[in-house]
């Protein structure tokens, strides 16, 4: 029939799609894109005369979606589908029964240009990705369920997303530097916060993820022997103690006399439990890699270095590899899935291969540039509780 552009209660344009259903019946659908509406309406009339109209439109995108957030097991699972549910768009209606891949296709492309729904705004493209492999997902389990019969994504191309840590993103030694001098308060003109300091160094000497070092109990550091036991991370959504990325991710790190002296002054300045974690809040409540990744952020700009938490550990693995670790060492020490995942990211970086990966926690130490003492060496004074 006809599309009709209108004003919604929000003041928004909306493009109205309409047609006649085989018994005669006006039908309508509304759109946040003239072109979106178009694509519909042909759709419709094109299954009008085939005889291929759906009159039951059934169950849609977003009932799918929706079941699909009630039934995850953890945590991280609800979220990634919750976040995918808050961003259907137009999609979210469609019924599953008529979704084509290049309905995904204008999908994705409204979330890269900007979403109507969130003041259009846009989404980066490795969190367009995610959302486009949960949504396949999603859709692979309907065709399991036969609720539809063909894929509905089927030919749609997720971009695999560029892992590779270049070297102009990895933090230096002077940059490390500047970042736990910054968050001592040393000639920045900024409260200490001496927490965030040591994190910063033993996130440099460890290689252990944001949320990894936020769930680091304290029974889970041997100090005698100089090792770090890796085996849960706190969810940085809620806070909470949640199982770590992968069984990979459970590991041993070893860690140096510098490491261990940060943590054991971490704790002199704030006792903590065996259970508890090693480092916390003001309060004494665990950290969440959210908020520790905020405070890095503004400690980076205060202290003019340009990386995110997460280039400490690509400082780290680049430590290691300068020192002549292999890729199974480095994988190990990083807590990689697989040999081809340190190597999707770190490939460009290995000379060859080395000694042993505790033989190389000294050099990694001193290319940190933490060594012997003085007021004016980080490492010896990096430590601390607080902020």
């Amino acid at each position: 029939m006809a599309i009709q552009k209108r004003l919604n209660k929000a003041g928004k344009e909306v493009f109205i799609a309409r047609w006649r259903d085989p018994s005669g019946k006006e039908r309508s659908k509304s759109f946040s894109r003239a072109r979106q509406a178009k694509a519909h309406l042909q759709d419709m009339e094109r299954a009008v005369r085939r005889g291929e109209y759906i009159a039951d439109e059934g169950i849609t995108v977003r009932d799918l979606v929706e079941e699909r957030v009630q039934q995850a097991v953890n945590k991280s699972t609800r979220n990634g589908r919750g976040m995918l549910l808050a961003n259907l768009g137009d999609l979210g209606g469609m019924p599953v029964l008529s979704v084509k891949p290049s309905h995904v296709r204008e999908w994705m492309s409204v979330l890269e240009q900007g979403r109507p729904w969130a003041d259009d705004r846009p989404l980066a493209a490795s969190t367009i990705n995610m959302l486009a492999a949960i949504l396949h997902g999603v859709f692979s389990q309907a065709v399991l369920d036969d609720v539809v019969g063909r894929h509905p994504m089927r030919g749609v191309k997720i971009p695999r997303k560029e892992v590779g840590a270049e070297r102009a993103d990895i933090p230096t030694v002077e940059d490390v530097q500047a970042l736990i001098r910054a968050a001592r308060g040393t000639g920045v003109g900024r409260a200490p916060n001496l927490t965030l300091a040591a994190m910063v160094q033993v996130a440099a000497e460890t290689g252990l993820r944001a949320g990894e070092l936020c769930g680091l109990r304290v029974r889970n550091v041997n100090f005698l022997r100089g090792e770090v036991h890796v085996v849960e991370q706190i969810n940085q959504r809620t806070g909470d103690f949640a199982p770590l990325k992968t069984e990979a991710s459970r590991r041993v790190v070893p860690i140096g006399p510098a490491t261990v002296a940060v943590l054991e002054e971490q704790l002199r300045r704030g006792p903590r439990g065996p259970d508890e974690t090693v480092f916390c809040s003001r309060e004494g409540k665990a950290l969440s890699s959210s908020s520790v990744s905020a405070q890095f952020r503004r400690l980076a700009r205060a202290a003019g270095v340009v990386t995110t938490f997460h280039g400490l550990r690509h400082f780290y693995a680049s430590s290691l590899i300068g020192a002549g670790a292999s890729v199974v060492m480095v994988q190990r020490a990083l807590g990689h899935a697989s040999a081809s995942m340190t190597l999707d990211v770190y490939s460009h970086l290995f000379p060859g291969a080395g000694e042993g990966l505790r033989g190389m926690v000294p050099q990694v130490r001193d290319l940190c540039g933490i060594s012997d003492g003085g007021e004016d060496d980080v490492g010896s004074v990096c430590a601390g509780g607080g902020g």
